[in-house]
């Protein structure tokens, strides 16, 4: 199960590389031809392959084969290819962000040539955010570069990859992390929220973002976990916290709070001797990402629209804004899910039932452990002050935007809650043997 979460993993780290190596080619270069995207997209296959191979054989073996329960698992994603698919041929061009940012952008990307790209930055495209990161758009046109044509089978292509790669890895994850046969049931409730799927095949860049999300969290208790790779999975949480930052404006908030949540957990727990590794390898991981990220906001990006301003002040200190954002979220995350054709759907209950069955009593914390509760928590409180401090029409920023932010966390926060009580009492993490890595 391990092997195959990690595969998971590094396809979408994978595809965040190539898109990134298409943006710096097109910046540094001129826009990239067919040669030079194959010759990319070679080497990244070839350097994940390269990583797979180094981690899997650097792993104890140990067996999970599934159980029968993954036959309704494999059923219900094949019910859920299905409704995506008839989707996406009736909404081709998916929604309103996906035509009007997204994919927007990775047109100007694919048919400008070295400067004439740029005018995706032109003010009168205010409306199109076009401060934000350029991964999706980056790797649409990477793709549209490598097939010749700029169908819309290929955003709707990525789109599908991006839905289907977080069920898989909590579904995978959450069984080799426990060693039992629990993924499938996680996997449902992923699949038992149709907002998520809803929300994939709109072909905009929230799902992508939820993907690196949780790629970062399951790197964060693997490497607790298995110990014999633990600076390399801290490397690929902090490459995988990059992507995310790269993906969306929000991902960076993210980023913040797990370096936050790294520090105060390590703080707390007394781990300052692991933790000077730990966060090594995690900015290493991070660094080639933050880089391009920063070079990108200081040079090219005009100002977002949520800059703090002098009326921000007012904003901040009026409590009914308080009030009114926090009885938001209070229904909207009760509701995580939405309705389909009328009928509720609440995944929380599956969630519930997770607690039932697996719940164990907690022993003892790990830096890990607390790290993957304390992220969350900090990039839900970091939404709430945007939201208390936007200038624009709060209650309409709040119905159009704040379910979306929620499905940013909830492939992490379904893992977490179906593997926490695996890191926080067992003892085999302090058992584990000494690795090469540490």
């Amino acid at each position: 199960m391990i092997a195959c979460t990690l595969a998971l993993a590094i396809v979408a780290l994978a595809l965040g590389a190539f898109a990134s190596l298409q943006f710096i080619w097109q910046w540094t270069i001129g826009t990239p031809t067919a040669t030079s995207s194959w010759i990319s997209l070679a080497a990244v296959i070839a350097g994940a392959v390269g990583l797979l191979l180094s981690l899997t054989r650097s792993l104890a073996p140990r067996s999970i084969r599934p159980g029968k329960a993954w036959a309704l698992l494999g059923i219900a994603v094949a019910f859920a290819i299905y409704w995506m698919v008839q989707r996406l041929r009736s909404a081709p061009l998916g929604g309103s962000d996906a035509w009007g940012i997204w994919n927007l952008h990775a047109r100007f990307l694919s048919r400008g040539d070295m400067d004439s790209w740029r005018g995706l930055f032109d003010p009168a495209l205010f409306w199109s955010h076009h401060d934000y990161p350029l991964l999706l758009p980056g790797l649409v046109s990477g793709v549209w570069t490598l097939v010749g044509s700029e169908g819309y089978q290929v955003h709707s292509f990525v789109s599908v990859v991006f839905t289907l790669l977080p069920i898989g890895i909590v579904a995978c994850g959450s069984s080799a992390c426990a060693r039992d046969q629990r993924g499938w049931l996680a996997g449902l409730v992923l699949l038992a929220t149709p907002g998520f799927l809803l929300s994939g095949s709109t072909q905009t860049a929230d799902i992508p973002l939820s993907c690196y999300l949780l790629i970062t969290v399951v790197c964060l208790l693997s490497a607790e976990l298995w110990p014999e790779v633990r600076l390399r999975m801290m490397g690929l949480a902090g490459l995988s916290a990059g992507f995310a930052a790269w993906t969306k404006n929000d991902g960076a908030l993210f980023l913040v709070a797990v370096v936050v949540g790294l520090g105060v957990s390590s703080a707390w727990l007394g781990s300052w001797r692991s933790f000077r590794k730990d966060a090594l390898a995690f900015g290493m991981g991070l660094a080639p990402v933050l880089i391009l990220l920063l070079a990108f906001k200081a040079i090219l990006a005009p100002p977002s629209d949520l800059q703090l301003t002098a009326g921000s002040w007012e904003r901040l200190t009026d409590p009914s804004r308080y009030v009114q954002v926090a009885v938001a979220f209070a229904k909207h995350m009760a509701s995580v899910g939405g309705a389909v054709t009328g009928v509720v759907v609440s995944p929380s209950l599956l969630l519930l039932a997770c607690l039932l069955l697996y719940a164990s009593p907690i022993r003892r914390l790990t830096v890990a452990s607390l790290t993957l509760v304390l992220a969350p928590l900090l990039t839900l409180c970091g939404y709430f002050m945007v939201y208390v401090s936007t200038p624009h029409d709060l209650q309409l920023h709040l119905e159009t935007s704040l379910d979306r932010l929620l499905y940013h966390l909830w492939p992490a926060a379904v893992f977490i809650v179906f593997t926490l009580p695996v890191s926080m009492a067992s003892e085999r993490v302090a058992a584990a043997p000494i690795s090469s890595d540490t």
